[in-house]
């Protein structure tokens, strides 16, 4: 009985689901950061309820990528093409999100509404992109046997992604102002792409 439990517990030494933990975790790292916490954000500088209402409009291209993943899937970007489509894309993509939310961490949003739902756009179509790649990337990483592993170790790693993006911004956010936290979280999505 041991002996089984053992070889089904195996599957999770493979370097390749730790990889997948850290893939999981930067495909959660948005979802928050540009949900809940940016609106504790918002109401934080008296920004008007309707005007935080609105933004939740900016998570609608998670419900429509659906459309532009088909072009993910069969091409690749000609600079990054050198790292294989999947691997390409997701760098891609990182790079975006990265520069995003730095744009994210230098707006005042008392003074430049605009501007930030504009950047928090361009992070939700990243990430949402970035998700695409990123589950075409898990499922072809794994054969038939290893998938159901690859999934729960990627979803593990998106859990704690999100953890990170909520409650730890928010806590950060008790001890630095809202553009740190930001500024603080484009270091780390560069030392993701490391």
């Amino acid at each position: 009985m041991l002996y089984k439990w053992r070889k089904a517990l195996q599957v999770y030494l493979n370097p390749r689901m730790l990889t997948m933990v850290g893939l999981g975790f930067s495909s959660g790292f948005p979802l928050l950061l540009v949900f809940s916490t940016l609106n504790l954000w918002l109401k934080n500088c008296g920004i008007s309820y309707i005007a935080i209402g609105l933004f939740s409009l900016v998570k609608l291209p998670y419900s429509f990528k659906w459309l532009w993943s088909p072009l993910l899937d069969r091409l690749g970007l000609p600079v990054f093409q050198r790292l294989g489509r999947r691997r390409g894309w997701a760098l891609f993509f990182q790079i975006i999100l990265a520069l995003g939310i730095a744009g994210i961490s230098t707006v005042n949003p008392e003074t430049n509404l605009h501007l930030l739902a504009i950047l928090c756009v361009v992070v939700v179509i990243a990430s949402a992109s970035q998700d695409v790649v990123l589950d075409a990337y898990r499922i072809e990483s794994f054969n038939t046997k290893e998938q159901g592993a690859g999934v729960a170790v990627y979803i593990i790693g998106y859990r704690f992604g999100t953890i990170a993006s909520g409650a730890g911004a928010i806590w950060l956010a008790s001890y630095m102002d809202w553009n740190k936290v930001c500024l603080l979280y484009t270091s780390d999505a560069a030392d993701d792409m490391q």
